[in-house]
């Protein structure tokens, strides 16, 4: 046998054996999860017509951050709790998955980016289906000790906020999960009792939910007003254990080691105070008390009523004859912080009646002696089949993935009909080819809301994924109407999954409302403390959401001709600052407004007659309209037939009706502040055919382009770029330098636009065979690739390997928009300041870094300037560029 076939064969024996080790490792452990899951089992039905809630309980986390551990330690916790979890939920099915604190093991330091992304993580680790219900409360961890929320440490109350915002938490919740099964949520760092912010909040909510207890429980006059319920005793669930000495008294294989049994528990550390426990046992009479913090199991009988005279309580002192009890179960960690064997609680909750389960997890020793075995057989036989492969094909290079990391949020169009329901106008049709034109804002899920001009009934269809795949013929045919709104949704704040698709709607106390929304709230964390603290639940994450939820919401100036809308929309535009694009949809109208800064954009125009075999619209004054839209660019407009008519302006109201677009107001920006467009629409978001602020966005590239040869010069034989965003800018720097414009890549246009998906994973599934090099183009030459930004910095790397080693004798990096420093809060999903390729590597490194012959930007005063240079109004436009120099537009507000 040739020498090369015998290469190849070794290396396909190679392959195939560290393919079969690889699936024999990972089924395994998978195996190994599954197996140990299998023996747990749900209590037995309760007595009665009523099988009781299933109810999983899990304590204690920990998902570590940047500052303990190492990446050893957050891989282990993380996979091995993720394959528990998993395994636990797929197995036993619960209706109700309760988290009882420390989710996080330092969101008490974590600055709001990091937050953020290990929120993010926690929810992709601990999913839920549509058919389960998911509760939190906070743990010290999560927002840190009491000590932090003294009366003079106000500072330190985002810490509890934006855990609140994220998880739909707050000091007291009194959570309704049937008819008569009752849970009492408790934030146990606000259960201090001295005064501080937090706690003066929670000790307010105490009352109030007692005060629906008693009511519901013993209703008298003193009762009148007062929210009732079905009333069943409350089940108290909180992260701190009530009051006790110690652990001496647990006992089990999960239970704390015989040496830290004995040890003292400090009130406000490993315990409640006896004081707080004693309030919370008699205001609320529970039934059951669910707790965590300790890691370890314990069963504790505590006495309901007051404590005794000699000082003696909870745990510590014995149930008297006669008095009632109450059992406490503290929940050891879901993860290997019990050093013994981790476990979590199986519920069932009626009425009146409740019986727990014991569920234990994976041994730590089994599964690491797994990986023992797998792991290194594994690493040296893949070694093998890549030392076999780089053999065969020597040529054979890694594709370049597209620069991609920033992400629009989401896009907004809406239609109007000029004739009332119904009407030869298709409304959904029309907003479905809308939606096209403006996919490349968001291409996680799409949405239409229709109406026939009532507010008896909205027509919806929604779901993820690209528009075309969300609607098909029938289902546009099922969304009559005169009027609509559609959406395309990329998640910035929100996860990506079916509840966050747009548009939201809200049944009001007026009626039905539709809303679409294009933004990142930045007071998102305040605005959402005032919604629940006024009795609204918030189902999601969304800032979306929010915003219809205060629409909704009567203004404090109240409304006696009934619901006014544009009042309501100006009380938002005060409330907060930026940033969004809002269309509004109630019966026969629609609401367009931008905020006052104009962060995002949103145009009007005008749906003319067709031009038969062009598709334009008919730009004649005798033809009368068909009809209005409003749309996040207008690019969408030529796909409709319409005309674009102005953009509206920043902090305005707009109605759209059948008859015609109106301005009813403009809400100012404080004091001296210029408007704040984000620059990047310009740069990278927007389609080159969109008009913005009287210009076309593909000029402004150009422009760009021109600067950056005028600015960053390099000797060269040709210019060129990666298709196709940056290609405007490539062209105007190379006539500005007078050097011609070649294409080097060819793109593969059935490959899907990688970047717009909504992980790394995915990302780099979609990049394989996205480009080939035209060889002949570059070979012997010094090419400049011009680009429109650089995030991460991790895909100019191949692309420039990829020319070099097709015979370019030089690479020449230009970027048409400078160095991005700094994570935007208002809408543009960037990563993390370390994250950033500007703050990883120094400016005179970022060559080398690449490969690059030399790498250069655009300064912030050239990029500036190419957009001031074709504005119509410039004394009345600003632009935003707080990620490029941190000087951000407003104050940020968490």
């Amino acid at each position: 046998m040739p020498l090369g076939c015998q290469l190849r064969v070794a290396g396909v024996y190679a392959a195939s054996l560290t393919a079969l080790c690889c699936l024999l490792l990972l089924y395994c452990e998978l195996a190994h999860h599954y197996l140990v899951l299998t023996q747990c089992r749900w209590p037995e039905p309760l007595p009665g017509a009523d099988p009781g809630l299933r109810v999983m309980v899990v304590s204690d986390p920990h998902l570590l951050g940047s500052r303990h551990g190492h990446w050893f330690d957050r891989l282990r916790r993380e996979w091995q709790m993720h394959r528990s979890y998993v395994s636990a939920v797929g197995l036993l099915r619960p209706q109700l998955v309760l988290f009882l604190g420390d989710l996080y093991d330092e969101g008490k330091w974590s600055e709001p980016a990091e937050f953020r992304e290990t929120a993010a993580r926690f929810e992709r680790l601990f999913p839920v289906s549509e058919d389960m219900q998911r509760l939190v409360v906070a743990g010290n961890h999560d927002i840190g000790f009491h000590y932090r929320y003294g009366v003079f440490r106000g500072a330190h109350q985002r810490l509890w906020r934006r855990f609140d915002v994220v998880h739909n938490t707050s000091g007291v919740q009194l959570v309704s999960v049937s008819e008569r099964v009752h849970l009492v949520l408790v934030n146990s760092v606000a259960m201090e009792r001295d005064g501080c912010r937090l706690c003066a909040a929670a000790e307010k909510q105490l009352s109030a939910v007692a005060e629906t207890l008693r009511c519901s429980r013993s209703p008298n006059k003193a009762c009148d007003g007062v929210q009732r319920i079905p009333y069943s005793r409350p089940i108290l669930v909180q992260h701190y254990p009530l009051y006790r000495r110690s652990d001496s008294h647990c006992r089990g294989p999960d239970s704390a080691p015989l040496s830290e049994r004995s040890a003292p528990f400090r009130p406000g550390w490993e315990c409640l105070s006896q004081e707080a426990s004693q309030v919370l046992l008699s205001r609320l009479r529970p039934r059951l008390v669910l707790s965590g913090h300790t890691h370890h199991f314990c069963r504790t009988e505590h006495r309901l009523g007051p404590a005794p005279a000699d000082g003696a309580g909870g745990a510590s002192a014995a149930v008297s004859e006669g008095q009632e009890a109450v059992t406490e179960y503290s929940v050891p960690s879901f993860s290997w912080r019990n050093r013994n064997n981790p476990s979590f609680l199986m519920l069932r909750l009626s009425a009146d009646r409740h019986s727990v389960q014991k569920c234990w997890m994976a041994e730590e020793r089994t599964v690491i002696a797994l990986y023992l075995v797998g792991v290194p057989a594994a690493l040296v036989l893949s070694f093998i089949v890549t030392a076999r492969r780089k053999e065969l094909n020597p040529e054979q290079n890694s594709e370049p993935e597209q620069e991609q990391e920033l992400r629009e949020a989401c896009g907004v169009f809406g239609v109007v009909a000029a004739k009332p329901w119904p009407t030869q106008l298709s409304v959904a049709h029309t907003i479905y080819m809308g939606l096209l034109a403006i996919q490349h804002r968001g291409q996680e899920s799409a949405g239409i809301v229709t109406s026939d001009g009532s507010d008896a009934e909205f027509f919806q269809q929604r779901g993820v994924g690209l528009v075309s795949s969300v609607f098909s013929g029938e289902q546009l045919a099922r969304l009559p109407g005169s009027l609509g709104l559609g959406h395309t949704r990329y998640s910035t704040v929100g996860a990506s999954d079916s509840r966050h698709c747009q548009p939201f709607i809200v049944h009001s106390k007026h009626g039905l409302v539709a809303l679409a929304h294009n933004g990142e709230l930045i007071n998102a964390a305040r605005l959402r403390r005032e919604v629940l603290d006024r009795g609204v639940g918030l189902s999601t994450t969304s800032d979306s959401e929010l915003i219809m939820q205060l629409l909704s919401l009567a203004p404090p100036c109240g409304e006696p001709n009934g619901a006014d809308w544009p009042a309501r929309i100006r009380h938002l535009i005060r409330a907060t600052p930026t940033s969004y694009s809002i269309a509004v949809l109630y019966k026969d109208r629609l609401f367009a407004a931008r905020d006052p800064y104009g962060n995002r954009p949103l145009c009007l125009g005008e749906l003319r007659e067709v031009s038969a075999g062009t598709g334009g619209a008919q730009n004649g004054v005798h033809s009368s309209p068909l009809g209005y839209v409003v749309s996040s660019e207008s690019c969408a407009f030529q796909s409709v037939g319409a005309a674009f008519l102005r953009d509206v302006e920043p902090g305005e109201i707009v109605e759209v009706t059948s008859s015609g677009v109106r301005s009813i107001d403009v809400v100012p920006r404080r004091g001296d502040d210029p408007p704040a467009f984000c620059i990047f629409e310009y740069v990278y978001f927007s389609r080159p055919d969109s008009w913005i602020e009287g210009q076309m966005v593909y000029s402004v590239r150009e422009r760009c382009g021109a600067q950056l040869a005028r600015e960053k010069p390099v000797p060269a034989d040709i210019v060129s770029t990666v298709p196709e965003s940056a290609t405007p800018a490539a062209l105007g720097f190379a006539r500005q330098s007078g050097l011609p414009y070649v294409e080097v890549f060819c793109k593969n246009r059935y490959v899907g636009r990688t970047f717009i998906q909504p992980d790394q994973r995915a990302r780099a599934l979609g990049v394989s065979k996205k480009f080939g090099v035209l060889r002949g183009n570059v070979e012997g030459r010094r090419v400049v690739i011009v680009d429109d930004s650089i995030v991460r910095g991790t895909t100019v790397g191949p692309i420039v390997k990829l020319l070099k080693e097709n015979g370019a004798a030089e690479v020449h990096i230009r970027v048409a928009s400078p160095p991005i420093s700094h994570p935007c809060y208002m809408g543009i999903n960037i990563p993390t300041r370390k994250e950033l390729f500007a703050n990883r590597v120094p400016s005179e490194q970022r060559a080398a870094a690449v490969g690059a012959d030399s790498l250069e930007h655009l300064s912030v005063e050239g990029l500036k300037a190419a957009v001031r240079q074709g504005l119509k109004r410039p004394e009345r436009s600003g632009q935003c560029v707080a990620c490029l120099t941190g000087d951000y537009p407003v104050e940020l507000d968490w």
